[in-house]
């Protein structure tokens, strides 16, 4: 995708909250599976190797060794088997050797099916010819999803790559019986969040969960305190190679980050997000930014007593109209050995009927399509589409807004070092804005 202009990248999608809010209304709409997956065979074509509907197997590549995604996705790999007579083969790994070695798989053998990210991450390998187009299943599937998610699914050559499936917001996840024991209340400013954090302390317990270990963990705290200093607009060009990042508005991020430092939990660096996320579990500390998978390894019963709140506001200017929502979805790789039945999998993905599957296997994200049956979402889910119903803008994150190669060659070293010395900030960004504009100036 690096061959074209970086002004006519698409800026990431930008769902206003009607859109969102016609998920809600269609509760409970779910259609039929058969036509959709007849319809992704064509009888015309001849049969791959491995089989079609009524046999073979389609391989499917995950990002997760966490089990509860995995049961997940199995729940709708046995439906669809059910279905189809097609089985599928999983093979699972950890989210982070998954993305470091991306490249290297897609450009090897990989698996006919795997799921991966909305937006930029999408578009950037299918810029590099890495993967199918799903128009063949689009067709099938594209009125069960709103303008702002095919949007979505699209590269920069106009057909679609993806089929979204859930959605994950990121937010401030607390317990509520925690909470409730010492009379905390939301916060919806920053003063008030560290006139919060102050009254833990006082309380003996350690305010905010925080975790860097694997590099992109701490990134949350960096995207909201630029949405609410800077705005969506600023935060999609600094990303985008729009804007420097050598700028008072980058300075005065990195001085709202730095004005929640004293609460985090210490030793971050040797800190993995799991582990971070059993220590709210274990109400060790008082709140933690995360994204909502933030309760996938915990009980149900911790599970249940979860809440959390959107990053309260620091400039008036942009009050809190920005989160954090990233999507994941299913795609296909460049040369499925079993194209008729990847296509189908991909096809059932982008069904209600599949999602609710999905999203009740998985209590701690939201399905993406627009006729999703919300009866059986937990508490949690509902505050979940109400979040991103009455967000203004819904970005992906940090490192599924850019470049992959600009996340993890610049960002990700250059962020570590500031956490680890706060006071080099400006020699830190004039290094970071040095080198992204000799880094965009390559193909990607």
């Amino acid at each position: 995708m690096h061959n074209i202009e970086m002004s006519s990248v698409p800026r990431g999608p930008q769902i206003d909250r009607r859109t969102f809010l016609r998920w809600t209304a269609a509760a409970g709409a779910v259609v039929a599976l058969a036509p959709v997956l007849e319809a992704c065979s064509p009888n015309s074509a001849p049969a791959s190797p491995g089989g079609s509907a009524g046999g073979g197997i389609v391989t499917f590549g995950g990002d997760s060794n966490d089990q509860s995604y995995q049961a997940a996705a199995g729940t709708v790999f046995s439906a669809f088997t059910a279905q189809t007579g097609i089985a599928v083969k999983p093979t699972y790994t950890d989210n982070q050797t998954w993305q470091t070695n991306m490249d290297r798989y897609l450009q090897g053998n990989p698996d006919d099916v795997m799921n991966w990210a909305c937006g930029y991450r999408m578009r950037y390998y299918a810029g590099k010819g890495l993967l199918t187009p799903l128009d063949e299943v689009w067709a099938t599937i594209g009125t069960n999803y709103n303008a702002g998610f095919t949007e979505l699914a699209k590269a920069d050559d106009g057909h679609p790559y993806i089929v979204p499936v859930n959605t994950q917001p990121w937010g401030v996840f607390y317990r509520k019986s925690l909470w409730a024991q010492h009379g905390y209340q939301e916060p919806t400013t920053g003063d008030e969040m560290r006139a919060l954090c102050q009254q833990m302390q006082k309380d003996g317990i350690t305010p905010i969960g925080f975790a860097n270990k694997d590099g992109w963990e701490a990134f949350g705290f960096f995207d909201y305190a630029n949405f609410r200093t800077n705005g969506y607009d600023f935060h999609i060009k600094l990303l985008n190679n729009e804007a420097a990042w050598d700028s008072p508005e980058m300075r005065a991020t990195y001085d709202t980050i730095n004005s929640f430092r004293e609460y985090w939990q210490p030793n971050f660096a040797g800190r993995t997000g799991d582990e971070a996320c059993a220590d709210l579990a274990n109400k060790k500390v008082g709140m933690f930014l995360y994204g909502s998978y933030v309760g996938q390894a915990m009980t149900p019963d911790v599970q249940a007593d979860l809440d959390f709140f959107t990053f309260p506001e620091i400039n008036p200017a942009y009050d809190r109209d920005t989160i954090d929502a990233p999507g994941n979805g299913i795609m296909l790789t460049k040369s499925p050995k079993n194209i008729d039945g990847a296509r189908q999998l991909a096809a059932f993905w982008g069904t209600p009927a599949a999602q609710a599957i999905y999203v009740k296997s998985d209590p701690t994200s939201i399905a993406d399509v627009a006729n999703a049956d919300t009866s059986a979402y937990t508490d949690l889910q509902k505050k979940m589409v109400q979040v991103v119903a009455d967000a203004k803008h819904v970005a992906q994150f940090t490192d599924r807004d850019t470049r992959p190669d600009f996340v993890s060659t610049i960002l990700v070293p250059a962020y570590q070092q500031w956490l680890a010395n706060p006071s080099q900030v400006d020699s830190i960004l004039k290094s970071i804005d040095s080198q992204r504009a000799a880094l965009f100036a390559t193909e990607g």
